[in-house]
């Protein structure tokens, strides 16, 4: 019990020796009415970065977007029965393997 309280005692005389913490103030902001602080200089203020607005994405040729129209409903219904399938320019691969809008039947899955 006594190796208890001499940590506890020395816990206390550590904490209490410690300065209390206290977070910065941000600039501009000034303290109680009548402070002596001086007021903080516009300039030293920061503007947050922003993200820009700008995304760049493909666009395709119209021909391009109406095969591809028609190969999503295969992709959907082979990805529904458990094979992997993705959309690549106006090809779908369907378990690897390379299918366009001519040779999409043959694969079992409609278009329709």
């Amino acid at each position: 019990m006594l190796v208890k309280q001499k940590a506890q005692e020395a816990w206390k005389k550590l904490n209490d020796s410690r300065k209390p913490f206290s977070y910065p103030k941000a600039p501009g902001v000034r303290g109680a009415e009548g402070s002596d602080a001086p007021a903080a200089n516009p300039m030293d203020e920061t503007v947050p970065v922003q993200k820009p607005t700008i995304s760049v994405s493909d666009q395709f040729p119209k021909t391009l977007q109406a095969r591809r129209k028609s190969l999503i409903p295969a992709m959907i219904n082979a990805k529904k029965s458990g094979k992997s399938a993705n959309l690549s320019y106006d090809k779908v691969y369907i378990d690897n393997k390379m299918y366009t809008t001519n040779t999409v039947s043959s694969s079992g899955f409609d278009i329709s």
